[in-house]
């Protein structure tokens, strides 16, 4: 509508706006964001990388990195956007598993990593957690197309006519049948790790995706894609 707008108000950029109308400095506010917000790490991969974004105005500046756990260090410790590289030092540590957080402080905000550390405990395989719904997630959220499988098939999948595209690739169960896969207290997983969803370009037939569910690990939003209505 030219004479009276649509849509919603974003009350920052309008304070900005006005302030450079009336001729004042620009507002500038950093928001910092890190992604992603759970890590796993074990002896075998004791690295991975977060994205630390700024998702405000401005320039973001990370005045620290802080761990809480002598075995947890981080890469750099202080800096701007861009990307950190958290590390787990297994030397001397018994077999178990360990939790340790990576704090972010700077002038847009706090953020944090959840890192879970498996020393020395073998994977949980072949254990039944009834029926899981694999689904295929495009670059923008949406749910593309899904597959059904269970304990009967050995939890082998298959999709059939996907389009060519980039996907991701989520599973997940519903045993409160509410068409969501990752809630708590539902099994989930992705390929290749829940924590860093790795996007699949697919132009050909894919095979040998493996990966797990748990049940123990809860990242709220990753899978929002993949939460759409299972019953479609």
């Amino acid at each position: 509508d030219q004479f009276f707008g649509h849509g919603l108000i974003d009350a920052l950029a309008a304070v900005q706006a006005a302030t450079e109308l009336g001729g004042g400095m620009p507002i500038e506010r950093p928001v910092i964001r890190v992604e992603p917000q759970t890590l796993e790490l074990t002896p075998a991969q004791p690295s991975a990388s977060v994205t630390v974004k700024n998702t405000g105005t401005g320039a973001l500046t990370v005045a620290a990195v802080d761990v809480d756990v002598p075995w947890l260090s981080v890469n750099p410790t202080s800096g701007s956007e861009g990307t950190y590289t958290i590390t787990a030092d297994t030397t001397g540590l018994d077999d178990g598993l360990y939790l340790g957080v990576a704090s972010f402080s700077s002038d847009g905000g706090a953020a944090a990593v959840t890192v879970r550390l498996i020393v020395g405990l073998p994977p949980i395989t072949g254990g039944a957690v009834g029926t899981v719904y694999v689904v295929l997630v495009d670059r923008f959220g949406k749910r593309s197309a899904q597959a059904t499988t269970s304990a009967d098939q050995d939890y082998q999948f298959s999709i059939e006519r996907v389009l060519p595209g980039t996907y991701r690739v989520f599973a997940g169960t519903d045993m409160d049948g509410d068409g969501f896969i990752d809630e708590p207290s539902e099994a989930v997983g992705a390929f290749p790790t829940l924590a860093e969803p790795e996007e699949l370009r697919v132009s050909d037939n894919i095979d040998g995706l493996e990966f797990g569910l748990g049940f123990d690990l809860n990242l709220p939003g990753t899978a929002q894609g993949a939460r759409a209505d299972l019953g479609d």
